[in-house]
């Protein structure tokens, strides 16, 4: 008899460590999904009141909010054959080896 009281308070004390972590979780996952909610809205607020940002303040909200590689950029073309015209992306290193076709870039120049 002594045993099964034993047995039975050592599984309700069991009980009570799982309710604690189990809340303990619940906590957590409700802070993750209030940081995963903030993460999805847009940031808005670092460009709020930009017509009053200077020319260099603008450039420096749209490389944070834009950020990736400063050495590649976008140059326009117009194919010679076809009269076509677009934009493909040129790397500034494109004279040096591996820099610019390491990443899988395309920079053959234009037609």
């Amino acid at each position: 008899m002594a045993d099964m009281e034993q047995e039975k308070d050592d599984l309700l004390h069991r009980l009570s460590v799982l309710d604690a972590e189990r809340r303990s979780i619940v906590v957590r996952l409700q802070e993750l999904d209030r940081l995963q909610k903030e993460q999805a809205q847009p940031h808005t607020e670092t460009v709020r009141g930009s017509e009053h940002f200077s020319p260099a303040e603008k450039i420096s909200v749209f490389r944070r909010l834009f950020r990736g590689r400063h050495d590649v950029y976008p140059r326009h073309f117009e194919s010679r054959k076809t009269g076509k015209s677009g934009y493909q992306p040129v790397c500034t290193n494109e004279w040096r080896r591996r820099i610019c076709n390491s990443s899988g870039l395309n920079v053959s120049s234009a037609e």
